[in-house]
Protein backbone atom coordinates (compact mmCIF):
# COMPACT_ATOMS: atom_id res chain seq x y z
CA UNK A 1 0.00 0.00 0.00
CA UNK A 2 1.15 3.53 -0.78
CA UNK A 3 -0.67 6.63 1.40
CA UNK A 4 -0.45 9.84 0.52
CA UNK A 5 -0.08 12.30 3.48
CA UNK A 6 -4.16 12.89 3.28
CA UNK A 7 -4.64 9.29 3.53
CA UNK A 8 -5.48 9.26 0.45
CA UNK A 9 -5.14 5.20 -0.59
CA UNK A 10 -2.29 5.50 -3.93
CA UNK A 11 -1.87 1.66 -4.10
CA UNK A 12 -3.15 -1.31 -2.16
CA UNK A 13 -2.49 -4.61 -4.08
CA UNK A 14 -0.17 -7.49 -3.96
CA UNK A 15 3.55 -7.20 -4.90
CA UNK A 16 6.89 -9.39 -4.87
CA UNK A 17 9.36 -8.04 -2.64
CA UNK A 18 12.95 -8.58 -3.04
CA UNK A 19 15.95 -6.93 -1.02
CA UNK A 20 18.13 -4.95 -2.93
CA UNK A 21 21.70 -3.39 -2.89
CA UNK A 22 25.18 -3.60 -3.02
CA UNK A 23 27.73 -3.09 -0.20
CA UNK A 24 24.92 -0.82 1.74
CA UNK A 25 22.74 -4.96 1.87
CA UNK A 26 25.65 -5.99 3.77
CA UNK A 27 26.53 -2.89 6.01
CA UNK A 28 22.76 -1.72 6.96
CA UNK A 29 20.47 -4.08 9.20
CA UNK A 30 18.05 -1.74 8.18
CA UNK A 31 17.43 -3.06 3.80
CA UNK A 32 16.67 -1.70 0.75
CA UNK A 33 13.92 -3.76 -1.10
CA UNK A 34 12.57 -3.55 -4.37
CA UNK A 35 8.81 -4.03 -5.11
CA UNK A 36 7.57 -5.84 -8.43
CA UNK A 37 4.53 -6.04 -9.59
CA UNK A 38 3.74 -9.13 -11.44
CA UNK A 39 0.59 -11.04 -13.41
CA UNK A 40 1.08 -13.82 -10.85
CA UNK A 41 0.54 -11.62 -7.65
CA UNK A 42 -2.80 -10.61 -9.03
CA UNK A 43 -2.01 -7.63 -11.55
CA UNK A 44 1.21 -6.87 -13.29
CA UNK A 45 1.55 -3.15 -13.44
CA UNK A 46 1.23 -0.48 -10.26
CA UNK A 47 -0.99 1.74 -11.87
CA UNK A 48 -0.44 4.57 -9.93
CA UNK A 49 1.47 8.54 -10.23
CA UNK A 50 3.75 7.77 -8.05
CA UNK A 51 5.71 10.87 -8.54
CA UNK A 52 3.51 13.68 -9.33
CA UNK A 53 6.24 15.51 -11.26
CA UNK A 54 6.41 12.82 -13.73
CA UNK A 55 3.76 12.46 -16.23
CA UNK A 56 3.53 8.40 -16.23
CA UNK A 57 1.09 6.26 -14.59
CA UNK A 58 2.11 2.97 -13.98
CA UNK A 59 4.91 1.21 -13.21
CA UNK A 60 6.57 -2.52 -13.07
CA UNK A 61 8.90 -1.85 -10.36
CA UNK A 62 9.67 0.40 -7.63
CA UNK A 63 12.61 0.72 -4.96
CA UNK A 64 12.24 1.28 -1.33
CA UNK A 65 15.30 2.89 -0.87
CA UNK A 66 17.64 2.91 2.75
CA UNK A 67 19.88 5.92 1.81
CA UNK A 68 22.86 3.32 1.30
CA UNK A 69 25.96 4.79 2.25
CA UNK A 70 24.03 7.26 3.72
CA UNK A 71 21.88 5.44 5.75
CA UNK A 72 23.70 6.15 9.15
CA UNK A 73 24.57 9.94 8.61
CA UNK A 74 22.23 12.77 6.21
CA UNK A 75 19.74 10.23 4.89
CA UNK A 76 19.13 13.52 1.89
CA UNK A 77 22.76 13.14 0.16
CA UNK A 78 21.96 11.40 -2.88
CA UNK A 79 18.06 13.37 -3.23
CA UNK A 80 20.03 16.37 -1.98
CA UNK A 81 22.45 16.18 -5.41
CA UNK A 82 19.75 14.57 -8.01
CA UNK A 83 17.06 16.89 -7.83
CA UNK A 84 19.06 19.55 -8.12
CA UNK A 85 20.95 18.55 -10.98
CA UNK A 86 17.69 17.06 -12.10
CA UNK A 87 15.83 20.88 -12.88
CA UNK A 88 19.00 21.73 -14.71
CA UNK A 89 20.34 18.50 -17.04
CA UNK A 90 17.14 16.93 -18.43
CA UNK A 91 19.46 15.46 -21.10
CA UNK A 92 20.72 13.09 -18.56
CA UNK A 93 18.99 10.03 -16.88
CA UNK A 94 18.02 10.61 -12.82
CA UNK A 95 15.59 8.28 -10.96
CA UNK A 96 12.91 10.39 -9.68
CA UNK A 97 12.62 10.55 -5.46
CA UNK A 98 10.35 10.68 -2.57
CA UNK A 99 10.59 10.60 0.71
CA UNK A 100 8.38 8.23 2.68
CA UNK A 101 8.32 6.11 6.07
CA UNK A 102 7.37 2.52 5.84
CA UNK A 103 5.72 0.31 7.94
CA UNK A 104 6.23 -3.30 7.31
CA UNK A 105 3.60 -5.31 9.04
CA UNK A 106 1.91 -2.41 10.22
CA UNK A 107 5.32 -1.79 12.62
CA UNK A 108 7.13 1.43 11.76
CA UNK A 109 10.34 0.25 9.70
CA UNK A 110 12.16 3.78 9.57
CA UNK A 111 12.77 6.56 6.75
CA UNK A 112 13.13 5.53 3.06
CA UNK A 113 13.33 6.86 -0.22
CA UNK A 114 10.33 5.71 -2.81
CA UNK A 115 12.03 5.83 -6.10
CA UNK A 116 12.39 4.63 -9.88
CA UNK A 117 14.35 1.76 -10.31
CA UNK A 118 16.90 2.03 -13.39
CA UNK A 119 16.34 -0.73 -15.67
CA UNK A 120 15.47 -1.18 -19.35
CA UNK A 121 12.00 -0.27 -18.76
CA UNK A 122 12.78 2.73 -16.63
CA UNK A 123 14.56 3.56 -20.04
CA UNK A 124 11.92 2.98 -22.10
CA UNK A 125 9.36 4.66 -20.22
CA UNK A 126 11.30 7.69 -20.31
CA UNK A 127 12.28 8.03 -23.89
CA UNK A 128 9.58 5.85 -25.32
CA UNK A 129 11.08 2.82 -26.93
CA UNK A 130 11.16 -0.56 -26.58
CA UNK A 131 12.16 -2.41 -23.17
CA UNK A 132 13.32 -5.60 -25.80
CA UNK A 133 15.84 -2.84 -27.70
CA UNK A 134 17.69 -1.22 -24.93
CA UNK A 135 21.37 -2.71 -24.17
CA UNK A 136 22.34 -1.21 -20.76
CA UNK A 137 26.10 -1.74 -19.39
CA UNK A 138 27.29 -0.90 -15.62
CA UNK A 139 31.33 -0.32 -14.72
CA UNK A 140 33.53 -0.77 -16.96
CA UNK A 141 31.33 -2.17 -19.65
CA UNK A 142 29.35 -5.29 -18.39
CA UNK A 143 26.35 -5.85 -19.86
CA UNK A 144 23.13 -6.18 -17.80
CA UNK A 145 20.94 -6.43 -19.95
CA UNK A 146 20.31 -5.96 -24.24
CA UNK A 147 22.71 -7.34 -26.82
CA UNK A 148 26.08 -8.79 -26.45
CA UNK A 149 26.84 -7.46 -30.53
CA UNK A 150 25.67 -3.89 -28.95
CA UNK A 151 27.82 -4.34 -25.92
CA UNK A 152 31.01 -4.97 -28.43
CA UNK A 153 29.83 -1.79 -30.11
CA UNK A 154 31.48 -0.20 -27.05
CA UNK A 155 34.23 -2.41 -26.67
CA UNK A 156 35.62 -1.54 -29.40
CA UNK A 157 34.62 2.07 -29.30
CA UNK A 158 37.15 2.41 -26.10
CA UNK A 159 39.49 0.46 -27.80
CA UNK A 160 39.33 2.76 -31.11
CA UNK A 161 39.57 5.68 -28.19
CA UNK A 162 42.68 4.25 -27.01
CA UNK A 163 44.42 3.73 -30.28
CA UNK A 164 43.51 7.02 -31.85
CA UNK A 165 44.39 10.69 -31.02
CA UNK A 166 40.94 12.72 -30.68
CA UNK A 167 42.59 16.14 -31.01
CA UNK A 168 42.60 14.92 -34.81
CA UNK A 169 38.99 16.46 -35.51
CA UNK A 170 38.16 13.29 -38.25
CA UNK A 171 39.05 11.26 -35.11
CA UNK A 172 36.86 13.26 -32.66
CA UNK A 173 33.81 13.26 -35.06
CA UNK A 174 33.92 9.18 -35.03
CA UNK A 175 33.82 9.11 -31.16
CA UNK A 176 31.09 12.11 -31.26
CA UNK A 177 28.96 10.34 -33.86
CA UNK A 178 28.89 6.89 -31.04
CA UNK A 179 28.12 8.97 -28.08
CA UNK A 180 25.71 11.79 -26.57
CA UNK A 181 28.89 14.35 -25.81
CA UNK A 182 26.41 16.39 -24.34
CA UNK A 183 24.96 13.84 -21.75
CA UNK A 184 28.50 13.11 -21.29
CA UNK A 185 29.97 16.19 -20.34
CA UNK A 186 27.03 16.70 -17.94
CA UNK A 187 27.51 13.44 -16.71
CA UNK A 188 31.36 13.72 -15.74
CA UNK A 189 31.38 17.33 -14.72
CA UNK A 190 28.04 16.92 -12.52
CA UNK A 191 30.76 13.47 -10.72
CA UNK A 192 33.61 15.88 -10.20
CA UNK A 193 32.21 18.56 -8.74
CA UNK A 194 30.01 16.39 -6.62
CA UNK A 195 33.12 14.83 -5.76
CA UNK A 196 31.71 11.60 -5.59
CA UNK A 197 34.21 8.66 -5.18
CA UNK A 198 32.03 5.62 -5.31
CA UNK A 199 32.33 5.56 -8.94
CA UNK A 200 31.73 2.00 -9.86
CA UNK A 201 28.24 3.17 -9.70
CA UNK A 202 28.23 3.83 -13.48
CA UNK A 203 25.40 3.16 -16.01
CA UNK A 204 25.12 3.84 -19.71
CA UNK A 205 23.14 2.46 -22.36
CA UNK A 206 21.81 2.94 -26.16
CA UNK A 207 19.19 1.81 -27.79
CA UNK A 208 19.26 -1.39 -30.27
CA UNK A 209 18.62 1.21 -33.41
CA UNK A 210 20.77 3.03 -36.26
CA UNK A 211 22.34 6.22 -35.39
CA UNK A 212 21.65 5.50 -31.42
CA UNK A 213 23.96 6.69 -29.20
CA UNK A 214 25.45 6.08 -25.79
CA UNK A 215 24.25 8.02 -23.06
CA UNK A 216 25.05 8.01 -19.33
CA UNK A 217 22.89 8.15 -15.90
CA UNK A 218 23.37 10.25 -13.08
CA UNK A 219 22.45 7.93 -9.83
CA UNK A 220 23.43 6.81 -6.29
CA UNK A 221 25.17 9.40 -4.84
CA UNK A 222 25.58 8.73 -0.86
CA UNK A 223 29.40 9.22 -1.66
CA UNK A 224 28.75 12.75 -3.26
CA UNK A 225 29.16 15.89 -1.11
CA UNK A 226 30.64 13.32 1.14
CA UNK A 227 34.12 12.82 2.66
CA UNK A 228 34.53 9.12 2.87
CA UNK A 229 37.13 10.23 6.48
CA UNK A 230 34.45 11.83 8.27
CA UNK A 231 37.69 13.16 10.83
CA UNK A 232 38.67 15.07 7.47
CA UNK A 233 37.49 18.37 8.91
CA UNK A 234 38.87 18.42 12.60
CA UNK A 235 42.42 17.93 10.44
CA UNK A 236 41.55 20.92 8.23
CA UNK A 237 41.23 19.09 5.58
CA UNK A 238 38.14 20.43 3.45
CA UNK A 239 39.76 20.98 0.23
CA UNK A 240 40.07 17.67 -2.25
CA UNK A 241 41.17 17.76 -5.90
CA UNK A 242 38.29 15.68 -7.23
CA UNK A 243 39.74 16.77 -10.74
CA UNK A 244 43.07 14.70 -10.19
CA UNK A 245 40.96 12.06 -8.97
CA UNK A 246 38.62 11.70 -11.52
CA UNK A 247 40.79 12.28 -14.23
CA UNK A 248 43.75 10.00 -12.62
CA UNK A 249 45.29 8.40 -16.07
CA UNK A 250 45.95 4.95 -13.28
CA UNK A 251 41.64 4.89 -13.58
CA UNK A 252 39.58 6.15 -10.95
CA UNK A 253 36.46 5.43 -8.27
CA UNK A 254 37.74 2.75 -5.30
CA UNK A 255 41.25 0.80 -6.08
CA UNK A 256 41.18 2.83 -9.46
CA UNK A 257 39.31 0.01 -10.65
CA UNK A 258 37.28 2.07 -13.20
CA UNK A 259 38.54 3.15 -16.53
CA UNK A 260 38.32 6.47 -17.64
CA UNK A 261 40.45 6.04 -20.94
CA UNK A 262 37.32 8.15 -22.62
CA UNK A 263 37.20 11.55 -20.84
CA UNK A 264 41.13 11.13 -20.98
CA UNK A 265 40.97 10.74 -24.47
CA UNK A 266 38.20 13.15 -25.46
CA UNK A 267 39.76 15.95 -23.25
CA UNK A 268 42.91 15.72 -26.00
CA UNK A 269 40.38 17.39 -28.17
CA UNK A 270 39.76 21.22 -27.89
CA UNK A 271 35.97 21.57 -28.91
CA UNK A 272 35.40 19.11 -25.90
CA UNK A 273 38.03 20.94 -23.54
CA UNK A 274 35.51 23.95 -23.90
CA UNK A 275 32.64 22.95 -23.71
CA UNK A 276 33.64 20.30 -21.05
CA UNK A 277 34.95 23.89 -19.28
CA UNK A 278 31.80 26.12 -19.96
CA UNK A 279 29.62 23.06 -18.38
CA UNK A 280 31.45 22.85 -15.02
CA UNK A 281 30.90 26.47 -14.94
CA UNK A 282 27.11 25.73 -15.26
CA UNK A 283 27.06 23.47 -13.18
CA UNK A 284 29.03 25.58 -10.09
CA UNK A 285 27.21 28.73 -10.85
CA UNK A 286 23.34 27.25 -11.34
CA UNK A 287 23.16 23.63 -10.72
CA UNK A 288 25.18 24.00 -7.23
CA UNK A 289 24.85 27.52 -6.62
CA UNK A 290 25.15 28.00 -3.00
CA UNK A 291 21.86 29.36 -2.26
CA UNK A 292 19.73 27.01 -3.50
CA UNK A 293 21.87 23.74 -2.43
CA UNK A 294 21.20 25.36 1.34
CA UNK A 295 17.70 25.78 0.72
CA UNK A 296 16.99 22.19 -0.56
CA UNK A 297 18.95 20.59 1.99
CA UNK A 298 16.86 22.51 4.61
CA UNK A 299 13.32 21.59 2.28
CA UNK A 300 14.76 17.56 2.85
CA UNK A 301 16.11 18.01 6.31
CA UNK A 302 12.36 19.18 7.35
CA UNK A 303 10.26 16.25 5.34
CA UNK A 304 11.99 13.75 7.94
CA UNK A 305 12.83 15.55 10.63
CA UNK A 306 9.53 14.58 12.85
CA UNK A 307 10.42 11.18 12.27
CA UNK A 308 14.26 11.12 13.02
CA UNK A 309 14.23 9.72 16.36
CA UNK A 310 12.09 7.38 15.56
CA UNK A 311 13.76 6.21 12.87
CA UNK A 312 16.60 5.89 15.15
CA UNK A 313 14.78 4.23 18.09
CA UNK A 314 13.22 1.15 15.97
CA UNK A 315 16.54 0.91 13.91
CA UNK A 316 18.53 0.11 17.17
CA UNK A 317 15.91 -1.59 18.82
CA UNK A 318 15.25 -3.82 16.16
CA UNK A 319 18.45 -4.37 14.71
CA UNK A 320 20.61 -3.37 17.12
CA UNK A 321 21.93 -0.83 14.94
CA UNK A 322 22.84 3.02 15.78
CA UNK A 323 21.95 5.55 13.04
Amino acid sequence: ELLENDGTVGLSQYVGIKISGAQSKKDNKQKSFGIYARSKYGKGSLDYAVFPELPFKSYETLMIRNSGQDARLSRIRNHLQISLAKETTPGTDMQAHRQSIVFVNGEFFGVYDIMEKINEHFLAQHHNLDPDKITLLTGNGALVTGSMEVKKEYDDLIEYVKTHDLSVKANYDYVASRIDIDNYIDWCTLQIYTGNTDLGNIKFWKPDSPGGKWKWIFFDLDWGFYFADQNAEYRGEYYRDNFSRFLDPRGNGVGRMFSNKLVLGLLKNEEFRQKFIKRFYYHTTVTFETDRVLQRIDELQANIAPYMQRDKETVKARFGQST
